[in-house]
């Protein structure tokens, strides 16, 4: 579900994994895919057709834009790349912290109380 202030949380591990790639700088399409892949140690595949319409999806709700200070590097259609905005960055780190939560309190209802305390 999408709000006129970026992408409801929680987000899907495709979405998270996109804005997390993004994080250290602008990049294109297949570098997005490989960099998913490796994050998520495999478990996020995503075909060019679930990226590209992720990266739609995204740069609607404005949590990325595309980045045009890349120059082209092979002749040909210039590749698109794209990078994560302030807002995308906001999301991201709400989402982290939703996780952060919900791990730390699956540790303590595991483990017992005496284990881990909720901050």
């Amino acid at each position: 579900m999408h709000s006129t202030r970026g992408y409801d949380t929680p987000l899907t591990p495709q979405i998270f994994h996109i804005l997390l790639a993004l994080c250290d700088a602008p990049a294109h399409g297949y570098d997005i895919q490989q960099q998913v892949s490796t994050d998520s140690a495999g478990s996020v595949v995503l075909s060019s057709s679930t990226l590209y319409g992720a990266l739609a999806t995204l740069a609607k709700s404005r949590l990325i834009d595309e980045y045009n200070g890349r120059p082209q590097i092979a002749p040909g259609k210039p590749r698109r790349y794209y990078q994560i905005t302030q807002l995308g960055r906001s999301q991201l780190d709400q989402e982290r912290r939703r996780m952060e939560r919900a791990a730390v309190l699956s540790r303590q209802r595991l483990l017992g109380p005496t284990h881990w305390r909720v901050k």
